[in-house]
C-alpha cells in the first residue's frame, strides 16, 4: 500500500518531539498492517503503544510486541495465552519474560515452546529440571546449556541417553573444580567422541589415560598417544598398537627413546616409517637407512625434514634423484637459501645481477628492491616488460628518469603508478602522457591528486573515467558540482553519497530526474533536515517510503526533524 504524505508527516512528527506521542498514538489507527510491525519492533517503542498493539487484530503485530524486550511482564503474561502459536513462541523467546509466565507457556506441552523455554535463561531452576527428563532431544540440551540450570540437574544429565547432551554436560563441567573427577567420570561414557575429549584432555591423569590406552576406539587411543601427560611406558605399549594410526603418531613424537625409532623405521606400513623420517630427534643412521626406502612418500618426509641440508639430501639421493618430490624439495632448500642473499644489503652488485636471472620471480622482485642493486641490472630487468619486477624498481626512492620512462611504458606498470602515487608531479606527468582509458581511471581515483588535475578529468569525455572522479574520497566539492550535471546516472548516484558534496550539491540532486539519484540521497548522512523533508514530499512513493525507513531505523538521528506541511 502507498504511504500518504500526511502518514509520512505524522512519522516524522513523531520523532520531533517526546510531546507528539499522540500523534503515534493517531496514526496507528490509519497505519499499514507493515508499519505497525515496525512500530512494535522498535526497541525505544513507548510502553502505551506496545500495550495497544499487544491487542491488535494482527498476529504477525502481536508477536512482534511478544518479542519487544521493552513489553510490560503483565502484557507479556496475557499473550502467553495468545491463540496464534507465533505469538507464545515470541514469548517463551523473549529475554524479559517472567519465570511464572514461562510456567504457564510449559503447560500447553507444545514441543516447539518448550525447546525455546528450555533455552530462556529466567527460566526456573525447577521447571529446567522438569524439563530434563522431557522425550525431546533437543529440550534436554538448551536444559543442558540454560546457564540457571542447578549443578544437581547437570549430574542426572551426565547419564542421559543421548550422547549430544552428555557432550554438552561434559563441556560444561570443564569449568568445574573436581574437573579430575568429572574426566574420571566420563572416560568410561558409552559415547566414544565423550571419551576421545577426555583423553585429550590436559588434567586427564596417568591412570585415566592408562585405562583409555587399552580403549577399544582407535581414535581414542590416538588421542592418549598425543597427549603430553601420557606416561613413557604407556608410549612404548601403544607403538605396538594395531593402529598405523595410533603408530604413526609414537614415530612423529621427539623422544630420547631411539631404539623406539630404530624399530619403527622398519614398520610394514609406510605411513608409520614416513612419521620417523620426518622425526627432527631421528639420528642420521636411521634416516640414512630410509633413504633407500622403497617408498616414495617416504623420501618425501625425509626431504621436507627441517634437519636435512642440501649436502645431505644430495649424498643420499644423487644430483638427479628420481623421485619428482624429492627434486622439487632440493629445489626449495636451495631457494631457501637464495632468497637471503636477494634480500641482503651486503650483497655485491655482481651477485645480484647473477640472482636477478634466477628463474623465481620472488628472487627476481628482491633483487629489484635491494639497494645494492646495480643500475645496468635494473635497466636489463627493466626491459624484460615483466610488470612485477617494474613495479618493484619504478618503486625505489630514486632512479634515473630514463629507466623512469621505460617502465612507464609498460600498461600494467604505468596503472600501478597511476593508482598508488602521492606524488602530484608523477600523476600530471602521466596525464600529459595522454594515457589509455584505464589509467585515466585510476588517475581520476587517486586520493592524492590535484584539485587541479581532478577538474581536468570531470571534462573528460569518457564516463568511467569521470565516474572513478565521482567515487574519489578526495574530490572537492567544485568538481562534484560539476558532475552532478553529468548525462550518466551512475555518476550522479556516486555524488549523491559523496562525503564531500556540499548543502548547494545535494539539493540540485533534490529534482534528479532519476529516482534512484533521489533515492540514494537519503543515505548520505550530511543530507540536511530541510532536505530530508523535502524528499519526504517526493512525488515518487518509493522516495517517500525510503524516507520514512530510514527515519524508523535511525530514530535518535532524526529526533530534530520538524514536521513536514
Amino acid at each position: 500500500m502507498e504511504l500518504s504524505n500526511e502518514l509520512i508527516s505524522k512519522l516524522i512528527e513523531f520523532r520531533a518531539s517526546e510531546r507528539s506521542e499522540q500523534a503515534f498514538v493517531n496514526l496507528i489507527e490509519v497505519a499499514t498492517t507493515n508499519i505497525r510491525s515496525r512500530i512494535a519492533e522498535l526497541r525505544d517503542s513507548p510502553v502505551d503503544i506496545l500495550r495497544k498493539l499487544a491487542s491488535d487484530y494482527n498476529e504477525n503485530v502481536r508477536k512482534k510486541v511478544a518479542r519487544n524486550q521493552r513489553t510490560p511482564l503483565d502484557v507479556l503474561d496475557v499473550l502467553a495465552e495468545d491463540s496464534d502459536l507465533t505469538v507464545r513462541t515470541g514469548v517463551a523467546e523473549n529475554k524479559s519474560t517472567a519465570a511464572a509466565t514461562l510456567d504457564k507457556l510449559h503447560a500447553t506441552s507444545d514441543e516447539k515452546l518448550c525447546r525455546l523455554i528450555a533455552r530462556n535463561t529466567n527460566a526456573s531452576p525447577k521447571l529446567l529440571d522438569l524439563l530434563s527428563d522431557d522425550k525431546n532431544k533437543s529440550v534436554r540440551c538448551n536444559v543442558a546449556r540454560n546457564s540457571n540450570t542447578t549443578e544437581s540437574t547437570l549430574e542426572r544429565l551426565e547419564s542421559d541417553p543421548s550422547a549430544d547432551v552428555r557432550m554438552i554436560v561434559f563441556w560444561r563441567n570443564l569449568k568445574a573444580k573436581d574437573i579430575v573427577d568429572k574426566l574420571e567420570a566420563f572416560s568410561d561414557d558409552p559415547s566414544p567422541d565423550i571419551r576421545h575429549q577426555v583423553a585429550k584432555h590436559v588434567s586427564a591423569t596417568k591412570p585415566i589415560l592408562e585405562k583409555l590406552s587399552l580403549d577399544c576406539d582407535e581414535w581414542v587411543r590416538l588421542r592418549v598417544a598425543e597427549n603430553p601427560s601420557t606416561p613413557e611406558y604407556v608410549l612404548e605399549r601403544l607403538s605396538h598398537d594395531p593402529s598405523n594410526h595410533v603408530r604413526h603418531s609414537i614415530a612423529q613424537q621427539t623422544t630420547k627413546n631411539i631404539n623406539r625409532l630404530v624399530r619403527m623405521s622398519e614398520d610394514h606400513d609406510d605411513h608409520v616409517r614416513r612419521a620417523v623420517a620426518a622425526n627432527q630427534n631421528a639420528p642420521f643412521k636411521i634416516l640414512e637407512l630410509l633413504s633407500k626406502d622403497q617408498s616414495k612418500w617416504v623420501h618425501q618426509s625425509l626431504a621436507d625434514n627441517p634437519t636435512m641440508t642440501i649436502q645431505t639430501l644430495e649424498t643420499f639421493f644423487g644430483d638427479k634423484p628420481k623421485d619428482n618430490w624429492v627434486r622439487r624439495v632440493l629445489e626449495n632448500k636451495r631457494f631457501n637459501e637464495v632468497r637471503p642473499l636477494a634480500e641482503n644489503p651486503l650483497s655485491s652488485p655482481k651477485l645480484l645481477d647473477e640472482l636477478s636471472q634466477y628463474p623465481d620471480d620472488t628472487i627476481k622482485c628482491a633483487v629489484a628492491k635491494n639497494p645494492s642493486t646495480g643500475l645496468d641490472t635494473l635497466y636489463r630487468m627493466a626491459k624484460t616488460k615483466n610488470a612485477i619486477q617494474g613495479i618493484e624498481i619504478i618503486e625505489r626512492p630514486e632512479i634515473p628518469e630514463e629507466l623512469f620512462d621505460i617502465l612507464l611504458d609498460n600498461l600494467a606498470v604505468r596503472n600501478h603508478v597511476a593508482r598508488n602515487t602521492k606524488s602530484v608531479e608523477i600523476m600530471e606527468r602521466i596525464y600529459r602522457q595522454n594515457p589509455q582509458e584505464e589509467t585515466l581511471k585510476w588517475l581520476a581515483f587517486n586520493s592524492n591528486a590535484s584539485g587541479n588535475l581532478l577538474e581536468l578529468l570531470s571534462n573528460d569525455t569518457r564516463p568511467s573515467v569521470r565516474k572513478s572522479l565521482a567515487q574519489n574520497k578526495s574530490t572537492p566539492d567544485d568538481v562534484l558540482k560539476v558532475l552532478s550535471k553529468d548525462t550518466v546516472e551512475d555518476i550522479r548516484i556516486n555524488v549523491a553519497i559523496h562525503p564531500n558534496a556540499s548543502q548547494s550539491t545535494l539539493d540540485d540532486l533534490v529534482n534528479d530526474q532519476s529516482y534512484n539519484v533521489r533515492v540514494k540521497l537519503i543515505s548520505n548522512e550530511a543530507l540536511s533536515i530541510e532536505l530530508l523533508e523535502k524528499l519526504a514530499h517526493d512525488k515518487d512513493a518509493r522516495v517517500r517510503r525510503t524516507v520514512v525507513a530510514e527515519i524508523l531505523k535511525q530514530p535518535k538521528a532524526y529526533a530534530d526533524v520538524p514536521q513536514a506541511s
